[in-house]
């Protein structure tokens, strides 16, 4: 599987479909789309394991996970919480700051879909969307949306680098 095949399909198919996921049901269940070298693209369902209480635990099985698949590429799609933080600031929060970040005035629920490619080059990135549910509904909040893609792989947070 090529990389421009990959990221095609991430930002014209996979984006788009999680968020309207989301706010057609007002959630999005935990999975994670994994892929062979082959390009053939598999989906698993994470809803028991995201109950999971560590998340270090949660994402070392992932990682183990996507070894014995032998996948070269993932995109996992989950909820998360949201806090902007400066790169500078977030190398000086510690383990519970991070751990608790939804407690946090100044956050905000997103979906979040982290992806990873790893074949003939190594990619990484993440897209960030906040929800917005003030009005009953479940609607996108499109001027906030982090797309944060590195090209040198140097994305931030526990669920990138588990190839």
């Amino acid at each position: 599987m090529k990389l421009e095949a990959f990221e095609h399909n991430l930002r014209n198919k996979t984006v788009p479909f999680a968020q309207s996921v989301v706010t057609s049901s007002g959630y999005h269940v935990p999975v994670i789309l994994t892929y062979g070298k082959n390009g053939i693209e598999k989906m698993s369902d994470l809803s028991s394991l995201f109950r999971q209480e560590n998340k270090d635990v949660l994402f070392k099985v992932l990682s183990r996970y996507l070894e014995d698949v032998n996948a070269c590429a993932y995109v996992l799609i989950c909820e998360a919480f949201m806090k902007k933080v400066k790169k500078d600031e977030y190398d000086k929060l510690t383990e519970d700051e991070i751990t608790n970040i939804k407690d946090s005035v100044d956050t905000s629920e997103c979906l979040t879909i982290t992806w990873e490619y790893k074949n003939e080059v190594t990619r990484s990135g993440i897209v960030s969307t906040p929800l917005l549910k003030d009005t009953g509904t479940i609607e996108l909040d499109y001027k906030n949306i982090v797309d944060d893609y590195d090209d040198k792989s140097q994305a931030e947070g526990r669920a990138v680098h588990l190839l």
